[in-house]
């Protein structure tokens, strides 16, 4: 993953906003707010291909100096997150108008 530590910052946690499986790429809305973070799948580290709208994701901000720009590097899903381990993509649909869906797809058993 291309950049370095963006001024010496820790990991942080937020939430995929919007990931395009097709492009290998999406965006991450820090918790702590700011702008969105570009994530590319090659910076993933816990082996998955992609997240879907609304992962609660661990990133790294790192500075791409050619892009002039916050990446996230180092992207897992956060433990604790309430999410599904087998997510294997978006499926395609099933996020229309879903606004505030904490917890997503089996949530509460």
């Amino acid at each position: 993953c291309a950049g370095h530590p963006a001024s010496g910052r820790m990991p942080q946690t937020g939430v995929v906003k919007k990931w395009m499986d097709d492009k290998g790429f999406g965006f991450i809305a820090p918790d702590d707010g700011g702008d969105d973070v570009f994530c590319h799948s090659s910076c993933i580290s816990d082996g998955s291909k992609g997240f879907g709208k609304g992962d609660k994701v661990r990133f790294t901000p790192r500075f791409d100096d050619r892009k002039g720009k916050t990446q996230a590097a180092d992207v897992s899903l956060a433990s604790g997150g309430g999410g599904g381990g087998d997510w294997d993509g978006d499926g395609g649909g099933g996020g229309k108008g879903g606004k505030g869906g904490k917890g997503g797809k089996g949530g509460k058993g």
